[in-house]
């Protein structure tokens, strides 16, 4: 999948219920997705949406067509090779998002107001590092002090570590792996970005493309 698509919260709730499956709970968690979000209503809601949209196409005997790119989100959410979420925090602003890498795509997932959500397509020809690098690096050089974590859980065990840089308010760079403060480490930026991107390339798996 490519491009930018946005979804409201109910929008996503039809799409994940057409796989047949249920979101993972460390996905859910992640995208503030709770019981009340899956009800027949909201999703009935979301299926309005999507038709209104030309997102999904109405088929005869009550079934529906999905845009691709639809069908590579819900196969991503439902059944994902890991996930990294995302938290950019400083003193002056905050923003997250949830990068999903799957067989189908790899997409990041980004909560907005008002219940919605921006899905953007990344490209699969590169390592899953790349994009998050990217974003924590822009994060840290327009605000300081300021700290990105990057959060990875691995499918379908679960299991979860994060790793983090960080810069202080004088410019001075740390990087951690894990949880324990104790453990960061001080060097320069591209010393830490190096360790970053060692770290999250050991941790994040490469989903084979889908065959069939």
């Amino acid at each position: 999948m490519s491009d930018l698509i946005g979804l409201t919260a109910a929008e996503l709730a039809f799409v994940v219920w057409t796989r047949g499956s249920s979101i993972p709970p460390s996905v859910a968690k992640a995208l503030g997705i709770g019981d009340a979000d899956q009800t027949e209503a909201f999703r009935m809601a979301g299926l309005g949406s999507l038709l209104t949209r030309k997102l999904a196409t109405p088929l005869p005997e009550s079934r529906v067509d999905l845009a691709p790119a639809l069908v590579a989100v819900a196969e991503g959410l439902v059944r994902p090779a890991a996930t990294v979420q995302i938290g950019l925090i400083a003193q002056t602003a905050a923003d997250g998002a949830l990068l999903v890498e799957s067989p189908l795509a790899r997409f990041l997932v980004a909560p907005r107001r008002y219940r919605c959500f921006d899905v953007t397509g990344l490209d699969r020809s590169v390592e899953a590092p790349e994009p998050l690098l990217w974003i924590g690096a822009e994060f840290l050089r327009h605000y300081r002090p300021a700290v990105v974590t990057f959060t990875v859980t691995t499918y379908p065990d679960e299991s979860t570590r994060a790793a983090s840089m960080a810069v202080g308010a004088d410019g001075t760079w740390s990087y951690l792996s894990g949880a324990d403060p104790a453990a960061a480490v001080l060097a320069t930026e591209a010393e830490c970005t190096a360790m970053l991107g060692a770290e999250l390339s050991r941790l994040v798996p490469h989903a084979a493309p889908a065959t069939s």
